[in-house]
């Protein structure tokens, strides 16, 4: 079966990162590497992206945080665990917050949180523009944008702070989680890391052990069979597409306190050498893909990409029934997941919730072989011949 996702990573590299980490603390080097991909001054490693949603909003003392009313589930449970009121905002077609009532809500104490979903990226000019005239923060949800530019630039020239996931469902990858913080402002950067420090801390070596462990499983569910084993038996044998569930957790568990370790450093600083292969992969992917979809008619979601896109996943929405869509898939070898199927913003955002119901996600990552992806496409190709989405 060929896997809704891919780690970046093998046995053998972590095995290699385990080694290196004997030898060398990699994280001043990922910092120097990170530095250099993203033009940023500043980094500060956090343990996760929802740990730099909740670090960022503590270290700069916000009471409320304007959100996406289309976003993962995690971010809200981020702002919770901060202490923070969430305050979510209908979005367009592109997953983009209405501008009017982003600026209604936002004022001294408020973060305005700016999404690039799935990678694509949203204009952040008139995002600050609002910041600028009403006091509030503004920074920039990059957890699955990183590499991303806008206007041929790194993201984080118009914002307060830029936060990155590396998980392993985003462009570069590190069991379990990860993530970090770029900024341009020494007085902002001060803050952050000072609340870094005082809410995260080491792994142990049980830790190490887990994440390596988790890691290996990683590495072993790239190969199709064993993949195809897992789905069974922790989604099919238990009716279930997603272990996306509807319950909001505020602890502030081991994804909040647990920083980046050496070995994971050293498993990360050649997927941020190797960024550009990674976007110009992904980039063909979503191409072919939303060729086929455009071709069927398809028009209401993917978009187009733009030149500075980095795409985490190819999501779209049906028009049929998912399940079935789903099922057929599998018939065919191929697991299609989803995307925020179940998202915290109250039913009265009547559209979001539609679109968390009906989106899903073709495999869309850099080690799919060229076999998968023509079995992929000619999947697309003939569902929306017989059914449409």
């Amino acid at each position: 079966m060929i896997p809704r996702m891919r780690a970046n990573f093998g046995v053998a590299d972590l095995v290699r990162a385990e080694r290196d980490a004997l030898r060398s603390d990699g994280r001043p080097v990922l910092i120097d590497y990170i530095r250099a991909a993203t033009q940023a001054p500043y980094v500060v490693l956090a343990p996760s992206g929802r740990a730099s949603i909740t670090v960022l909003i503590e270290a700069l003392g916000c009471t409320r945080v304007i959100l996406p009313a289309y976003t993962c589930k995690s971010v809200v449970e981020a702002v919770l665990v901060a202490g923070a009121a969430p305050i979510n905002i209908a979005v367009n077609a592109h997953y983009q917050m209405d501008l009017k009532a982003v600026a209604n809500a936002a004022g001294p104490g408020v973060m305005i949180v700016l999404t690039h979903q799935f990678g694509l990226i949203t204009d952040p000019r008139p995002y600050r523009k609002i910041a600028d005239q009403s006091g509030a923060v503004l920074i920039e949800d990059a957890a699955a944008a990183f590499g991303g530019t806008w206007g041929g630039h790194p993201l984080g020239a118009h914002s307060d702070a830029v936060l990155y996931s590396f998980d392993a469902t985003k462009i570069i990858h590190t069991p379990v989680k990860g993530g970090c913080i770029t900024m341009a402002s020494a007085e902002v950067y001060d803050a952050v890391q000072a609340q870094m420090t005082l809410v995260t801390q080491e792994q142990t070596c049980f830790d190490r052990v887990k994440y390596f462990a988790i890691g290996v499983l990683y590495g072993l569910l790239a190969n199709p069979v064993i993949y195809g084993l897992f789905h069974f038996i922790f989604f099919r044998l238990r009716g279930r597409v997603t272990s996306e569930d509807s319950v909001v957790r505020t602890a502030r568990n081991a994804l909040f306190r647990l920083n980046i370790s050496s070995a994971q450093a050293h498993l990360l600083i050649p997927q941020v050498d190797a960024l550009p292969s990674i976007r110009q992969k992904r980039r063909a992917l979503y191409a072919a893909y939303w060729e086929v979809l455009r071709e069927g008619g398809h028009d209401e979601t993917p978009a187009d990409l733009q030149d500075g896109d980095i795409p985490t996943r190819f999501a779209f929405a049906l028009s049929g029934d998912r399940q079935t869509f789903l099922n057929k898939a599998l018939k065919k070898g191929m697991d299609f997941g989803t995307a925020f199927s179940h998202i915290a913003a109250d039913h009265n955002f009547q559209t979001e919730h539609s679109v968390a119901n009906r989106i899903v996600n073709a495999p869309l990552y850099p080690r799919l072989t060229p076999k998968e992806r023509d079995r992929i496409i000619a999947f697309l190709r003939s569902s929306a011949k017989t059914e449409g989405y």
